[in-house]
């Protein structure tokens, strides 16, 4: 089967994201990002709980990214820490 071209994949942004230490799973931060990002397109990538902090990543659609940045910087548990079109970059920079 033939993968999917670049162009028919669309643009998408990586964001850095630092979560509060009361996340302690993947699943919960899925039900929370889920509950506040819900007009939005995302997919959680890397979660690594680090000390009392949670560093994760989502990708997100570029029509929803800015969006996306309001929605996450306005709740309190969570803090975006840096974002970029390449995923590798984000790992670099938060792990």
């Amino acid at each position: 089967m033939a993968r999917v071209s670049k162009v028919a994949r669309g643009k998408h942004r990586w964001i850095g994201i630092r979560g509060d230490d009361k996340y302690k799973s993947r699943e919960e931060l899925i039900d929370i990002i889920s509950d506040i990002l819900e007009q939005c397109e995302w997919k959680l990538y890397d979660v690594k709980f680090i000390d009392e902090i949670c560093l994760f990543i989502i990708k997100t659609q570029l029509e929803d990214y800015k969006n996306s940045l309001k929605i996450i910087n306005s709740h309190d548990s969570f803090e975006t820490l840096t974002s970029s079109g390449k995923i590798n970059r984000i790992r670099e920079r938060i792990f």
